[in-house]
């Protein structure tokens, strides 16, 4: 069986509403803009499930989430929710909501919790679902999709090499995807990035369009994001004084030797920057296991010395 989770299509319509009729699930209120808010989840050529999403502002209605008796218990219904859960972040979504009558333990099993239903915000009362569809019996239930984000500023003197490798490193690592944003930046930034930092990048399939070389003083003016932590990898960097960030965030020193002082063959000088990237990888992964809403900056800036030393 190879499932796979895809928007709605214009085809799949009538066999939408017949499953739904089937599950006794409403379909009166489905217009066809609302269609285009289903994911359908195909073995192959089959459809086999679906699950839908409204949208109200902040908030989003989870709803029809149906899958065909010949693939319950194989974790369709679970990719279903997720992919409507991902869809809605996008959408600048903070918070699911939904009503059950049956199947209030498995959405417990995703993370949905218990909800009194008149606490729900006003747009979501105010659909067909809660105010006539749904029987009043049913247990509303909702959960957060809002993930703080934490900001990360490497630091490097030039601003080419190593903090440039951190930037791209964190930020293709972080999931959920924005939940932890890094940012490079250096206090004597080169006219552009060393060649074979995106050299290292691309052989990693690591997106390189958006890196450049900044000053860090674009961090410290008024608008820009508010640093969480900041890290200096050049024993340089680390030495002069920075500029008095906002907010206070979590410092440390992770040194690193300079790969772009590496002199001899082409080979000699690819391998320096590889051993870069490798150390950087591993000390990132394990800086995003951190428990990052740690509110002691004590036990963070322990932990993160701790990682500087592998």
């Amino acid at each position: 069986m190879t499932i796979s989770i895809t928007p709605f299509e214009p085809a799949d319509e009538t066999w939408l509403r017949a499953l739904l009729a089937t599950a006794h699930l409403a379909t009166a209120d489905i217009t066809t803009e609302m269609l285009g808010n289903f994911m359908i989840a195909r073995d192959d050529e089959k459809r086999v499930g679906l699950a839908g999403v409204e949208f109200h502002g902040t908030s989003g209605l989870l709803r029809s989430v149906v899958v065909e008796s010949s693939v319950r218990s194989t974790g369709v219904g679970s990719r279903l929710v997720e992919a409507i859960e991902v869809r809605a972040r996008k959408r600048g979504i903070r918070e699911l909501f939904l009503l059950t009558a049956t199947a209030r333990d498995f959405f417990a099993r995703l993370g949905y919790h218990a909800y009194t239903r008149s606490e729900a915000p006003e747009s979501i009362r105010a659909t067909r679902e809660f105010v006539e569809l749904c029987p009043r019996g049913s247990d509303c239930m909702s959960k957060p999709l809002w993930i703080p984000t934490h900001y990360v500023l490497f630091l490097c003197t030039g601003n080419s090499a190593r903090s440039i490798l951190a930037e791209a490193i964190l930020n293709h690592l972080a999931t959920p995807e924005g939940s932890v944003r890094a940012f490079s930046a250096g206090s004597h930034p080169k006219s552009g990035i060393h060649p074979l930092a995106l050299a290292i990048l691309e052989e990693n399939h690591l997106p390189t369009a958006e890196l450049r070389t900044k000053n860090w003083s674009e961090f410290d003016q008024p608008g820009a994001p508010r640093m969480d932590f900041v890290i200096t990898l050049c024993d340089q960097a680390a030495q002069e004084a920075c500029p008095i960030w906002p907010g206070h965030p979590v410092t440390t020193h992770w040194g690193l030797s300079d790969p772009a002082s590496v002199t001899g063959s082409a080979d000699t000088m690819r391998q320096a920057f590889r051993e870069t990237y490798r150390v950087l990888h591993r000390r990132i992964e394990l800086f995003l296991d951190m428990p990052l809403g740690e509110s002691d900056p004590s036990a963070l800036k322990t932990r993160l010395q701790e990682i500087g030393q592998l």
